[in-house]
């Protein structure tokens, strides 16, 4: 059997051969083709793609660079404040690097095409040129906004918020003045200054509506403070209204004054923290079998039973939730607060 290559073509309504080539039998073109070396290239470019592409066409969609030009200083020459700040956040996310190596990074990225920059225009001097214009002011305002369009355009939850501090170690020396890194308790257990760091998210794609940086040496239950007052101010300003926010909090930020912000501030917060062992020592006693002050509540669209009490913590009475278990505890943390109790136990939310 041989075989033939032929073209035909449609000619005065009828079709002919217009082109035909012998290729021989089937072990003849086999032959052909294994002995045949495929062309080497004369060069190849290898370019990070898709990490980068996704957060740049997140930055399309939004309108990012647009936003951020508008909320800071105006630039007489070489690119915006924004796309200099859009580079700085895609690096950031993808491959943390210094200033002076960015350029560098650029250049083996995809960015070159979509964002085309001299690579002078990218050395570190051009950076730090660029952002010292950048006030707080700009900051705050390029918040507001960009929460402003994202809450828009996203069924994000904000009825319920999780905060949490921490700090971050610095390798300031001892005689490096700064106002943030400051001598503290490093929970990284590291001997060296620390900047403190908290925010609020919501529990919907761990979305922060707030942070703030603050001295190492402040306390978290000080900060505390700061933040919820910070909240009142923003979650107003961005959303237009007063509404019921249930705020989550870990047991380092217990203090009286914190307590009486929440119940008496402009924004009715609820509130939902914990109490430290020696808080609630009385209640390490009790029975499991004792089912007197028991509830079942759906978890999961499963029953589960707590175990409530009532017990006077800082200015008012409280409603203690216990959890049974280790399980009972990590089943917790991953479900949203407002699958808890939005009918099930309206009053947790005291």
């Amino acid at each position: 059997m041989y075989y033939y290559y032929t073209e035909m073509k449609w000619i005065n309504g009828k079709p002919k051969r217009v082109k035909q080539v012998y290729l021989g039998s089937a072990e003849t073109i086999i032959k052909r083709l294994e002995e045949q070396k495929p062309t080497q290239p004369l060069y190849s470019e290898i370019e990070a793609f898709a990490d980068v592409s996704l957060i740049y066409d997140l930055s399309e969609r939004l309108s990012l660079v647009e936003m951020i030009d508008q909320c800071l200083p105006k630039r007489e020459q070489g690119i915006s404040l924004g796309l200099y700040t859009l580079i700085a956040v895609i690096n950031r996310a993808v491959s943390p690097t210094s200033k002076s190596n960015i350029a560098d990074w650029y250049e083996k990225t995809i960015l070159k095409s979509l964002i085309p920059v001299p690579k002078i225009g990218l050395s570190c001097q051009r950076f730090w040129d660029n952002m010292d214009s950048i006030k707080d002011e700009n900051i705050t305002l390029f918040e507001e906004t960009f929460l402003e369009t994202v809450l828009e355009r996203y069924p994000i939850d904000t009825s319920h918020l999780i905060y949490d501090a921490t700090n971050f170690f610095t390798f300031y020396t001892a005689n490096t003045k700064s106002e943030l890194a400051k001598n503290g308790h490093s929970k990284e257990n590291r001997n060296l200054k620390i900047v403190g760091l908290s925010m609020m998210i919501t529990p919907d794609f761990n979305m922060p509506l707030l942070y703030d940086v603050y001295p190492g040496n402040m306390h978290d239950s000080v900060e505390f403070n700061t933040m919820v007052t910070k909240m009142q101010d923003r979650y107003s300003k961005i959303t237009g209204k007063q509404a019921d926010i249930t705020v989550s909090f870990d047991r380092g930020n217990n203090d009286e004054d914190n307590i009486e912000l929440l119940e008496t501030g402009r924004i009715p917060f609820h509130y939902v923290g914990g109490l430290r062992l020696s808080q609630v020592s009385t209640l390490l006693d009790i029975k499991k079998q004792n089912t007197q002050h028991y509830v079942t509540i759906i978890v999961r669209q499963k029953k589960k039973r707590r175990y409530t009490a009532q017990k006077r913590s800082y200015i008012q009475e409280s409603l203690l939730y216990l959890l049974l278990s280790i399980q009972d505890f990590i089943e917790s943390i991953f479900i949203p607060t407002k699958k808890i109790y939005p009918k099930q136990w309206p009053s947790l939310r005291n």
